[in-house]
């Protein structure tokens, strides 16, 4: 280590203040057995003062500097600032320092800064690199800042609503507030202003009276429940992303549940075609989960019909329902409702459906009637949501509640009325008012108001009032005459002279004529089957409700009721995974979990929760969440059931939230939010149809495949940083959530469910026949795989650290400053003094403080360990070893071509410095693996010629890039011929591109297709050969607009499979030579980058391909169209945020003008994190495209060209890769992602759609991490002024 880190004096005297020296680490040795007295170091470390001015001061505290100066060992330094007095001559200064101090103390940064030093400072080893632990440290602080924002008085306050008990035990209310009914353990959580938002759904999504179906002797009815995030929206959410309503429907009539549960299915059916012909919302699909996926939502074991599938195939969707509800299984409508009919605005939501049936085929007095319920859970709703129409509450809670438990019709004697704990002077009955809810009394004591009750009536008391109620006659009388009242032909209780035996139930459909609802009574309990002897998860078989136990066990509070429900909600979030998006569900599973018991629900977890979701995390999920909907509603536009002008609006709003969330201008993001941001815009804008003034039209949205492909990607991309934001909520709050899920997992060891891939059903015995014969990779040692010409220096950063004991022993300072000077020592070779020094000079010299003052503080050290891990070496010293400027020699003056001696090289003296002899001839011999020797010297009249080059940034391989990402190759033809006959040879051309890809086949090699138009259109190899005519026609239409065409194919070295792109060009030349006709866009950068294995096709090329009257190439007219032409590729590679490529290009233009300027910025930017990571990137991709080939091939394995062995090789090295990669310290990944990602990676074991699925919403995820670095090492004080103003 010694070697590359000893300082030199005289090259840091003449090193200038942009290229900082590297940092003399001459203590850092390999990691090793130290060996150290660890009491003789601490007592070191407590006489060292090595936190150099960084500890938090507290002016204010004046005992403390009191009892401090008293002491024999004393902070000197610390005392100096605490007796450091501010100048009160300049009035302004002694001012502008006093807001600075105060900002500083207030946010704590100091202090913070100080304890994050000091953690690094007390360890026994050093880092090389410490400034990754500092932005790692600081990404909490950042988000921790959002939290201290929220007060615990301000949660407590929205969690605890004031609710008030209704006529009905159990069921209260909000107060002043009539539009959310519930359990008031629930409902003291939920906001009624906010929840108004979805009165105005309620009567559309409430099933019309035409879709329930009627059968003789039944009658069906709906209750409309809200459940679901949106039940809490206001409190725990700020937004939400879904809306859930259940639908729970009531089938009353004989004994025959089979014709029960049809006439549900039907009911539902119907419903699902209603939604179809609405104009408000829009239907995307029927959802149906499988009895047997375990609580796994996966598309193979999940059943999802398509609106046109359902209308195509009524019967068997009936079919599906009926088992559905027989199992208890989850059946809901995908929905986009309208929220918002004057700004046309939709959200994303679902109509659960639920089944009851109610059996009067023995109901009189000594036998009361029986209820089947046929859903998931019993009372599920009431812990899951809420009711937002009063009546439709009753209703529900007298599907289960017993009549004695349940109070409804009249009001009992005024000396047996029940303890509601109110301080009304009269406990009056308020008259009930059309359409649902209640009146003001006409007298109420308002100095007295009505004291909140959260809990229902005491058992006894009940019980007491019941017995009552059953000796005074005249309340059971007035019973009976509602009963019979209710069985006679009350006109206001039929539906029509056709319809007597259907009742109203509840007033479903806002029955304003009645003066009450006319809710039924029934008397049932629950009974399971005799085996089961405690609670289980309950799913269906429609359990029976009967008579016996309807006293004792069923009340909303009972162990029967609440014991499956907390099993469900506690295995449901084993099940989930807390490192992605799914940690959100939990958090909802954890509030439902709190709210279960009333009066003793955890309010410190409660405030967690709470904080979570109004965390930035929380919103970049919602984002996520838009852009999925987005998709929904492209592909349901595809089928032709969604306006484009809906679609263009979302899209417009999705726009606004994806800035507002990433880049607000109202608040500073951090470089990494700032990239991820310009990537995701770029991408946008790409598919963005810009509308042409003045025509005042949104912009539009091209609804095709490609576009959803697009928005997944930007989705993935967006993915990275929500883990970032998962991983950064370790604050007070996340360690208590984090607790109660680890010992729920304790608890449930077996409830983590992975998706279902085909190596898992091969294991479990099932059949599956792949597309392909298939055979385990190869495990393979990470050691054996090479990938390039990495540096070795860079890959063992990691590896290096400063050992103090060693560092100790060697130091000639005097014992009782030497750890002292050590430690200070350290800290100012890497720099952290001066990244601390330039933070606080911007702070204090901005026009404004930022409220927040951290994303500035992240930026500075994520730009600080990139330079850390990039300038280790002097500039001087990587050019000498890089660059060697008598590389080249002329061996043809008159065309320019010079040769690299005991090579096959020739190219123009532009490259040949920096081109590497071992490498650039192994390029090479690949390309000329490709050469086109089948094309003909002359068709008819036309005379053929070509000419086969290395282009692009290839022979940048070797000596600046360590990986060969992808081979580039131009091939150039050039027909000859009459003039004006350049269609005939354009059809000629387009005959030989496909005898090309004949011979291709025909040696075997492994085609992907080929790729057109800037768009990339692509046409397989065996679409290409089995259709020559349409594979002709696409070529030339898009030849004829001279967008680009390539071929892409394979080579094998070693374990790699390396892309090879060989982009088709023609020339046509008429006989005089006076007019040329090009079929693709001129690019004069391209003379200078080709490298020939032939001198005389680099002298012919450069005859008829280069400039004109056959001029030097580097004269300064020619160069300068080259340079043109680079800036406009190093502008296109800015607006996507690839500041890697422009950084190569930079490189290629400073070899053009002979200055070597970027050569050095573009060598450490490729062997840094960021080419590492964009080389996974292209591996990632390969495997892809490689995947997809074999499953059109039509070979088998023994005669195709590709072998399962090398592709499982491949896809061990990409797996060893990327978790080095993204393991290293340089990456700033959070550590999750490495972990999500191999999980991800072990299931790809198959040449199918799903291995294929999962790399591909791989790639994005590194991708994002990989832009992000790209940005930072870019910057302005990532690299240097100069490189900035180049950019």
């Amino acid at each position: 280590m010694s070697k590359n880190a000893t300082t030199n004096q005289s090259k840091s005297q003449q090193q200038s203040s942009v290229n900082p020296p590297p940092p003399p680490l001459d203590d850092i040795d390999q990691e090793s057995d130290l060996g150290i007295d660890e009491e003789a170091l601490s007592r070191l470390r407590g006489q060292s003062q090595y936190a150099s001015g960084l500890e938090d001061l507290d002016s204010d505290d004046e005992d403390e500097l009191e009892s401090e100066s008293g002491t024999e060992n004393v902070d000197t330094a610390k005392l100096v600032r605490m007796l450091y007095q501010l100048p009160v001559k300049n009035k302004e200064l002694s001012f502008n320092m006093s807001v600075f101090v105060n900002y500083m103390r207030e946010h704590k940064i100091d202090s913070v800064l100080a304890q994050v030093l000091q953690q690094l400072l007390e360890g026994n080893q050093l880092p090389y690199n410490p400034h990754a632990g500092f932005h790692r440290a600081l990404k909490v602080q950042n988000q921790k800042f959002y939290f201290d924002k929220i007060s615990d008085d301000s949660i407590i306050k929205a969690i605890n609503m004031s609710t008030y008990s209704s006529e009905i035990s159990y069921l209260a209310g909000i107060r002043k507030f009539n539009n959310v009914w519930g359990l008031a353990s629930v409902i003291r959580t939920m906001s009624p202003v906010h929840l108004k938002e979805f009165e105005w759904l309620l009567h559309s999504i409430t099933p019309d009276k035409t879709t329930l179906v009627y059968h003789e002797g039944f009658s069906s009815q709906v209750v409309l429940s809200l459940v679901g995030p949106a039940s809490f929206y206001g409190t725990f959410y700020p937004f939400v992303h879904t809306l859930n309503f259940r639908l729970h429907y009531v089938v009353m009539g004989a004994d025959n549940r089979e014709l029960a549960l049809r006439i549900f299915a039907e009911s539902v059916l119907n419903d699902v075609f209603h939604a179809m012909n609405q104009t408000e919302h829009l239907l995307l699909g029927l959802y149906i989960e499988n009895e047997d996926c375990g609580g796994y939502s996966g598309v193979e074991t999940d059943r999802y019909f398509t609106p046109e599938y359902i209308v195509a195939n009524e019967e068997i969707i009936l079919d599906e329902l009926v088992n559905a509800a027989t199992g208890a299984q989850k059946v809901s409508s995908e929905m986009m409702f309208l929220l918002d009919p004057e700004l046309m605005t939709y959200k994303r939501g679902q109509k659960q459906y639920e089944c009851y049936f109610i059996d009067q085929s023995m109901h009189t007095q000594e036998d009361p009637e029986e209820i089947f319920s046929f859903a998931e859970y019993f009372m599920a709703s009431v812990y899951e949501g809420c009711f937002l129409r009063k009546h439709e509450a009753e209703a529900y809670m007298g599907l289960f509640c017993a009549r004695r438990i349940l109070v409804n019709f009249d009001v009992p004697p005024k000396g047996l009325q029940p303890n509601l704990r109110s301080n009304f002077t009269e406990n009056r009955r308020l008259p009930y008012k059309a359409g649902g809810g209640y009146g003001e009394a006409e007298k109420r004591d308002e100095r007295k108001p009505r004291a909140e009750v959260d809990e229902p009536i005491d058992r006894t008391e009940q019980i007491r009032i019941n017995r009552a109620l059953e000796e005074d006659v005249g309340f059971k009388s007035r019973v009976l005459k509602s009963r019979a009242a209710g069985s006679k032909a009350d006109p206001r209780r039929v539906r029509d002279a056709n319809n007597a035996s259907n009742s109203r139930f509840l007033g479903s459909y806002s029955a304003v004529e009645l003066e009450r609802p006319l809710s039924p009574v029934w008397n049932h309990g629950i009974t399971y089957p005799e085996e089961r002897t405690k609670p289980v998860l309950n799913r269906g078989r429609g359990v029976k409700i009967t008579a016996e136990e309807r006293e004792e066990d069923i009340r909303p509070d009972s162990r029967q009721i609440k014991a499956p429900l907390r099993i469900h909600f506690e295995r449901n979030i084993c099940q989930l995974d807390h490192r992605n998006r799914e940690f959100f569900e939990q958090v909802h599973k954890l509030i439902l979990l709190n709210l279960m018991d009333k009066g003793s629900s955890d309010q410190d977890m409660l405030m967690a929760l709470y904080r979570i979701l109004h965390s930035h995390g929380w919103k970049v999920f919602c984002v996520m969440m838009h852009n999925q909907a987005l998709q929904e509603a492209i592909f349901a536009y595809m089928k032709s059931r969604v306006s484009v002008d809906v679609i263009n609006l979302e899209f417009k709003r999705y726009r606004e939230e994806l800035n507002f969330t990433l880049g607000s201008d109202l608040q500073e993001k951090s470089s990494d939010y700032v990239s991820l941001l310009m990537r995701c815009n770029y991408l946008l804008d790409q598919i963005t149809v810009r509308q042409d003034p003045p025509l005042p039209l949104p912009d539009v949205l091209p609804l095709s495949v490609t576009t959803i492909a697009l928005l997944r990607s930007v989705n993935s991309m967006i993915e990275a940083q929500l883990i970032w934001n998962m991983e950064n909520l370790e604050t007070d709050a996340f360690p208590m959530i984090m607790n109660k899920i680890e010992e729920l997992r304790v608890k449930y060891p077996k409830d983590y469910v992975v998706p279902s891939t085909p190596v898992i059903r091969r294991e479990k015995g099932q059949k599956f026949e792949p597309k392909t014969k298939w055979k385990p990779p190869v495990q393979q040692k990470a050691d054996v795989f090479v990938h390039g010409n990495e540096y070795k220096f860079v890959m063992e950063q990691d590896d290096l650290f400063v050992v103090l004991q060693n560092a100790f022993n060697r130091s000639p300072m005097p014992e009782s400053i030497r750890l002292d000077a050590i430690l200070l020592q350290y800290l100012i070779d890497t720099r952290v003094d001066q990244v601390w020094m330039d933070y606080v000079t911007d702070i204090a010299c901005c026009a404004t403080l930022p409220p927040n003052p951290w994303p500035r503080l992240i930026t500075a050290f994520r730009e600080a360990a990139l330079k850390m891990e990039l300038f280790f070496e002097y500039e001087e010293d990587l050019l000498a070893r890089v660059i060697d400027i008598n590389a080249g020699k002329v061996v043809d003056r008159e065309n320019f071509i010079y040769n690299i001696p005991s090579t096959k090289i020739f190219a123009h003296k532009t490259i040949m410095p920096i081109v590497s002899m071992k490498h650039g001839q192994k390029m090479i011999d690949y390309a000329q693996m490709f050469d086109n020797k089948q094309f003909p010297k002359s068709i008819g009249q036309f005379k053929i010629a070509s000419t086969l080059a290395l282009v692009g940034h290839t022979f940048l391989y070797g000596k600046v890039t360590p990986y060969l990402g992808v081979l580039e190759l131009d091939e150039h033809v050039f027909f000859k011929g009459p003039s004006g006959c350049w269609f005939e040879a354009l059809q000629h051309f387009c005959g030989l591109i496909w005898s090309h890809l004949q011979d291709l086949d025909s040696a075997y090699r492994t085609v992907s297709g080929t790729f057109m138009g800037y768009n990339e259109k692509r046409m397989s190899l065996v679409d290409s050969l089995s259709k020559p005519k349409a594979f002709k026609a696409e070529l030339e239409y898009y030849l004829r607009r001279k967008e680009p065409v390539y071929i892409k194919t394979y080579v094998v070295e070693d374990w790699r499979y390396i892309p090879v792109v060989k982009h088709l060009k023609l020339h046509y030349i008429n006989e005089n030579e006076t007019d040329r006709e090009l079929f693709f866009q001129e690019d004069w950068a391209n003379l200078h980058t080709n490298m020939f294995w032939l001198r005389n096709k680099a002298a012919f090329h450069f005859q008829q391909a280069g400039p004109p009257l056959q001029q030097d190439p580097c004269n300064r007219p020619n160069l300068r169209h080259a340079i043109n032409d680079i800036n406009k590729r190093i502008k296109k590679a800015k607006e996507q945020v690839d500041y890697l490529g422009a950084y190569r290009w930079l490189c290629t233009r400073s070899l053009l003008e002979e200055t070597f300027d970027h050569v050095a910025s573009c060598w450490r930017m490729s062997n840094s994190t960021v080419g590492m990571l964009e080389y996974c990137n292209v591996l990632n991709k390969s495997l892809q495209e490689l995947i997809v080939y074999a499953i059109e091939s039509p070979y088998e394995e023994e005669k195709s060209p590709l072998k399962s062995v090398s592709l499982g090789m491949m896809a061990n090295a990409y797996r060893y890769k990327i978790n080095k990669s993204l393991e290293r310290v340089g990456a700033l990944a959070p550590s999750n992602l490495d972990e999500l990602t191999q999980e991800k990676l072990r299931e790809c074991m198959e040449w199918d759609e799903l291995s294929q699925r999962l790399l591909e919403n791989r790639r994005p995820l590194s991708g994002s991490a990989e832009r992000s670095l790209r940005l930072d090492t870019g910057s302005y004080r990532g690299c240097c002024l100069r490189r900035q103003l180049s950019l």
